[in-house]
């Protein structure tokens, strides 16, 4: 028999559908226009970062993994992630690229004293700098992306886990979820706000989530092809349901996630966050 949180949880998740239709319903026009002159000039500043990139990388050698970072003025942590990430899992080359996203600091300062980033010039938010990540990755064909934050909060030893099964062919998408271990301390908003998508998820995936919004994530390049990418925000969201709908193997696995090492988070009010991630949600649902 269903327990009574069991059932709240079912209708709690029912009423954010209906919730999120209407604002999708509401908002779908203006939003389309909006959302499309937005992707085109992206679609220039993403073009110029990758051109300058690559004549900059030159004959580099080609990794097995890269391992994509997305950062905004994260010069109080950065360091500490890069001296973090490994050279090489099971034995396969691993390679750090960092997406400085229009930063103010000396994010680029510090990400040149290890490597050459890839620089947008001007700030187009995380999810872009992940898909021009995901750009240079099908350029340079790295076989597999992994994908971390730049705040220190994920862990970069960890990054077997989710590479692994990949490789062996047990998965196309393998995405962490959080475990609550005391180490972070969550809101009371943000730890229902993961429960209810990661519900509402399940529904769209047609798979248990637990985690949709966790950005430590690793992907077979050949798989990684296969997805359209358009939403210029909350990526989390439509690269899961995208993956789903292409019936691409999708595998969680724990991961820790730590307090930040440095700098302060840019995220917006809870509210409006989630109203944004729900909607992306829907959107990918909905989008061939």
């Amino acid at each position: 028999m269903r327990s009574g949180r069991y059932w709240g949880r079912r209708a709690a998740t029912a009423v954010l559908l209906v919730a999120l239709s209407i604002a999708a319903t509401a908002g779908v026009r203006e939003g389309a226009r909006s959302r499309e002159r937005v992707r085109q000039q992206t679609s220039r500043i993403r073009s110029e970062a990758l051109s300058a990139y690559l004549a900059e990388r030159g004959d580099s050698r080609v990794p097995d993994v890269l391992v994509v970072i997305p950062a905004y003025n994260e010069e109080d942590s950065l360091r500490d992630v890069l001296i973090d990430v490994p050279t090489k899992v099971g034995g396969m080359a691993v390679e750090a690229l960092v997406v400085i996203d229009g930063a103010t600091d000396s994010t680029e300062v510090v990400t040149r004293s290890f490597l050459t980033p890839v620089v947008h010039a001007m700030n187009r938010g995380q999810t872009a700098a992940l898909v021009t990540g995901y750009e240079v990755a099908k350029v340079i064909g790295a076989s597999v992306v992994v994908t971390l934050d730049a705040d220190g909060q994920m862990v970069p030893a960890e990054i077997h886990k989710l590479v692994g099964p990949v490789v062996r062919g047990e998965a196309d998408l393998v995405t962490g979820f959080r475990t609550h271990t005391g180490e972070v301390v969550d809101s009371v908003i943000r730890t229902i706000g993961i429960r209810l998508y990661g519900a509402l998820a399940s529904i769209l995936a047609g798979q248990r989530i637990r985690d949709p919004s966790i950005g430590m994530r690793a992907i077979s390049l050949s798989a990684l092809s296969r997805l359209a990418l358009v939403e210029e925000r909350f990526g989390a969201a439509e690269l899961l349901i995208q993956a789903s709908k292409r019936n691409l193997r999708i595998l969680e696995v724990p991961v820790t996630i730590r307090s930040r090492s440095g700098g302060e988070s840019r995220k917006p009010p809870a509210f409006s966050y989630g109203l944004g991630f729900g909607l992306a949600m829907l959107r990918s649902a909905a989008r061939r």
